[in-house]
């Protein structure tokens, strides 16, 4: 049974219980009594054919009320669990779903490409006709099994799993599922350390030689020197960017401007890039505003040309062209002295974890920065050493020793040597000091 009730507001509200100790209350504000009245009579007819079982059939006046109910209205129904919320009823199959998922998506574009290559792997395997309630753990779990079929990266299968939790998540909260098919699946890690690669930045005189104009060493030098994402924090890059007396590059960054007070950063400008950027400002046709006007608007084409500037720097192309530039200015910048983790997570416009999982990088150089010694160098001494008759060298030879005399750790020469004799055998003899 249902009840009209006055609140203390005189506010007009129905009330309910729509399984023992369940009570329920649809508000209706400053309705007449007239319309609180009706709502009581549908909602009677509702908890009826709520519990009257599988053979149960709705009022048919109380179906016409509904289809012309206000969704303000329905929605409170659908809150009390006496409906089916609007969304859940019209979406029934794989296909509906995508489709409402798409439709409420506010994201970039790049981000959104990357929402449609997962929704499509979900059509492909799954199929759009597939009806909700079919797709259970299982189906989610063969899903996850033909992407890695498929050949596709870790990384990649890693954002499509979080995509696909995602999307049937919103059907859990649209009431069209009861429980995410795809919660349990395991995301991964998105980083794909086989395509990253550290561009050295003794690379850069070569490529800037190679490019052909200064616009295009701008180009390089903001995604090697400044970090920048390109082309997203190229474009909109203008003059009034530059502070020349600090030396800093006020740079918009349209991926993260959807975050509270991420929506600009500053970077410090390199030496070099500031010499790229002064010149290319004296050249630049009066009125023209933007650093880089091929960049917005779209006259050239980055990728393209960029393979051709590297093939007449005489250089190799390495994968992810502009984002390992850009990884590997944030890497160098963690290598100078008195720069902490938070300087360059602020100058990249990204938090430290983020930094560690896809920026940061190995650096070729770093052997040698610390032993002194070129890795080929390191190499081609332990092979002389294993060859069968190779002279003999101290064991003891360069390795750090406690020196009393002096106070220090310090190499002391051994006492000891190895020698081969013809077979290869590598024998210890005692050095005697005549």
């Amino acid at each position: 049974m249902a009840s009209v009730s006055n609140a203390p507001n005189g506010t007009k509200r129905v009330l309910f219980s729509i399984a023992p100790k369940r009570r329920r209350t649809i508000y209706l504000g400053n309705a007449t009594a007239e319309l609180a009245e009706d709502v009581r009579f549908h909602v009677e007819n509702l908890l009826a054919y709520r519990n009257g079982g599988p053979g149960a059939r709705l009022n048919r006046d109380t179906s016409r009320w509904l289809e012309s109910a206000p969704d303000d209205l329905y929605a409170k129904l659908a809150g009390a669990g006496l409906v089916e919320s609007r969304e859940s009823s019209a979406i029934e199959t794989l296909e509906h779903l995508l489709k409402a998922f798409e439709d409420q998506l506010v994201v970039k574009e790049g981000t959104k490409t990357t929402y449609q290559q997962a929704m499509g792997s979900l059509r492909k395997h799954v199929g759009g006709s597939t009806r909700l309630a079919s797709i259970s753990a299982s189906t989610a779990d063969k899903w996850r099994k033909l992407l890695t079929d498929d050949g596709l990266a870790p990384a990649t299968i890693a954002k499509r799993v979080k995509v696909a939790r995602a999307i049937f998540g919103k059907a859990v909260l649209w009431k069209a599922i009861d429980a995410n098919p795809f919660a349990h699946i395991k995301s991964g890690s998105q980083a794909n350390s086989a395509r990253s690669f550290h561009v050295p930045r003794e690379w850069l005189p070569a490529l800037f030689d190679a490019c052909p104009s200064d616009e295009w060493r701008a180009i390089i030098g903001l995604s090697r020197l400044a970090g920048l994402r390109c082309p997203s924090e190229l474009a909109p890059l203008t003059w009034g960017s530059v502070d020349w007396d600090k030396g800093v590059l006020r740079v918009q960054s349209p991926k993260t401007a959807g975050h509270e007070g991420q929506d600009e950063r500053y970077v410090p400008i390199d030496p070099d890039l500031y010499a790229i950027l002064d010149r290319l400002y004296h050249d630049a046709d009066e009125g023209v505003v933007a650093i880089v006007p091929s960049v917005r608007d779209g006259s050239v084409n980055l990728r393209t040309g960029f393979r051709k500037i590297i093939a007449r720097a005489s250089l190799k192309v390495w994968p992810r062209l502009f984002h390992n530039m850009r990884a590997a200015c944030i890497t160098d910048w963690l290598t100078r002295p008195n720069v902490t983790v938070a300087d360059v997570a602020e100058w990249a416009g990204h938090s430290p974890v983020v930094a560690a999982t896809h920026y940061w990088q190995p650096r070729p150089s770093a052997i040698r920065e610390v032993t002194g010694r070129t890795p080929e160098a390191t190499r081609q001494t332990t092979q002389h050493r294993a060859e069968p008759g190779g002279t003999g060298t101290p064991v003891g030879a360069g390795r750090p020793t406690w020196n009393a005399d002096s106070g220090v750790c310090q190499p002391v020469p051994s006492t000891e040597r190895t020698t081969n004799d013809p077979s290869g055998i590598r024998t210890r003899v005692a050095t005697v000091k005549g």
